[in-house]
């Protein structure tokens, strides 16, 4: 379909190109179920955003790797972990599925590569947040704040 080209190009992608289509993956495929998982506890919704989730993350792994190797990438990198981290997010905390841990892996991984980026320990704490961890939480939003690049949402 219509909505799903830009998706799947990803896969023949360069590495910039493919960061930036995940970004609109999220966008694009994950706008209405996400909406819909937020707005009411209803398992059919929560099944649509994960089959969402599914989607968007597919055409990724192949340029994640690619990305992760190379040297020079680093910003494209970041963007694509992030965004990853995002979906998986995404499902851990809305779709009831079990806990994994793969979106504060994703997410530590992009700190690793950009330890100045405030957004990566916000999300941090939002996973901490939503795994009723308010001390763990506290730290990453501390953190957030107090980066080189302050996450907005802890800065104020």
């Amino acid at each position: 379909g219509g909505r799903l080209e830009g998706v799947r190009a990803a896969a023949g992608a360069t590495s910039k190109a493919a960061a930036k289509l995940a970004w609109q993956a999220q966008r694009v495929l994950l706008e209405a179920p996400l909406a819909a998982a937020k707005r009411r506890d209803d398992v059919d919704a929560r099944a649509a955003l994960a089959d969402a989730v599914d989607e968007a993350q597919r055409p990724f792994g192949a340029a994640a790797d690619s990305l992760l190797r190379g040297a020079g990438h680093v910003e494209a990198a970041h963007s694509l972990l992030m965004a990853l981290g995002d979906l998986e997010r995404y499902r851990e905390t809305l779709c009831g599925t079990p806990k994994t841990g793969n979106a504060a892996a994703l997410y530590v991984r992009a700190l690793a590569l950009r330890p100045a980026s405030g957004r990566c320990c916000g999300n941090l704490g939002a996973l901490e947040d939503a795994a009723q961890r308010p001390w763990r939480a506290a730290h990453w939003y501390l953190r957030a704040g107090r980066c080189g690049e302050p996450w907005a949402a802890a800065a104020a």
